[in-house]
């Protein structure tokens, strides 16, 4: 029945103490499952290609440390090549006083 998708949960509940096991030593109905790949779902009508009895995956050892982060000395022209450049504070004076001098005056002028 488990195969054909028609499982059911069951909870086992008992008043005995019992031994502790490894969790290797303990078989599931699912361990042998494994997703069919787009040619078997297609051609072969098949939901999964597990193998009955077959152990399941085990944990697996952590990749080796990562570099440990550092500062870079990058320079911000060479990311942004075409960035236009920062007016210096001489410059912004300059634009305020052109402002001031064009600025607007009340009435009409004809």
């Amino acid at each position: 029945e488990f195969r054909r998708g028609e499982s059911e949960l069951v909870i086992i509940v008992t008043p005995y103490l019992v031994k502790p096991v490894d969790a290797k030593d303990i078989v599931l109905p699912t361990d042998g499952y494994r997703s069919a790949n787009e040619l078997q779902q297609l051609l072969g009508y098949q939901n999964n290609a597990g193998v009955s009895g077959e152990q399941r995956p085990g944990p697996t050892s952590a990749q080796p440390d990562a570099p440990q982060p550092q500062v870079s000395d990058a320079d911000p022209a060479a990311i942004i090549p075409n960035a236009p450049a920062k007016p210096r504070r001489a410059d912004k004076k300059n634009r305020k006083d052109e402002r001031e001098a064009n600025a607007v005056a009340p009435g009409f002028s004809l």
